[in-house]
């Protein structure tokens, strides 16, 4: 009998520290054709630190279970809690979360709440509020849709989000999402041409290394797990 993705998800949000439930190949999988791989920039200027990175995903539905159940509540948690230090990954849903931010504002804090510690609920929290809903609207009915149908919307999605919080001077979030290593490999390396040398002083990565690399990915499981921690130690800063 499978496992249900909600108790996938928890038993590792459980077993696992967090950056490894962020970064890397988060469920183990080899990088084949259908893989997909998300970069995540979080800034938190008022806290003082930052969670950049990439992670890799089996399968766009296989991603869309990631940001129902670690990605948006973490991310959501972490954003909206304002008087908490450090970094968090809550066991709760996005909307369990927001319903107990609603409830916080009526009643006094209760400490069996598994709940970010906000002061108040401000415009710009409620515009956030109805991009995410959307967002998880999408995330629950991805079974219905197909692959392409999903990745289409995931990336409509991502990119209201981005623009949303290019304007919040608290808090910057950025993700990006990509179909393929080849996607990946093409972003990254675009912008210098054959400029391997420009490459290579920005990156610290040879650059005819890193298209060695790019071309085996999906056909090396070694090469496949290299690519993932070649693009979270060379390409961290990299959006």
């Amino acid at each position: 009998m499978s496992i249900r993705p909600d108790s996938f998800w928890a038993q590792r949000i459980e077993q696992y520290d967090i950056d490894d439930l962020l970064f890397g190949r988060i469920t183990g999988k080899a990088v084949t054709e259908q893989t997909m791989f998300l970069y995540l920039g979080y800034f938190d200027h008022e806290k003082g630190f930052a969670k950049l990175g990439w992670s890799s995903h089996a399968s766009v539905h296989e991603l869309a279970d990631y940001l129902r159940y670690v990605l948006v509540p973490t991310l959501y948690y972490n954003w909206i809690d304002d008087l908490s230090d450090g970094f968090y990954m809550p066991m709760s849903s996005y909307e369990v979360l927001k319903s107990e931010v609603y409830a916080s504002m009526r009643t006094p804090y209760r400490k069996t709440f598994e709940l970010p510690k906000v002061r108040r609920i401000s415009p710009i929290d409620q515009s956030a509020h109805r991009y995410l809903d959307n967002l998880i609207e999408t995330l629950s009915n991805a079974s219905s849709f197909s692959e392409s149908d999903l990745k289409a919307k995931l990336v409509l999605h991502l990119h209201a989000l981005n623009r949303f919080f290019d304007d919040e001077p608290r808090r910057k979030l950025t993700l990006h999402l990509f179909g393929s290593a080849s996607e990946v490999c093409t972003f990254l390396s675009e912008d210098y041409g054959e400029n391997a040398v420009a490459f290579s002083d920005d990156t610290g990565l040879d650059y005819a290394e890193f298209k060695r690399l790019c071309q085996s990915v999906t056909t090396s499981e070694i090469a496949g797990h290299q690519f993932v921690e070649r693009l979270n130690f060379h390409f961290r800063y990299c959006l």
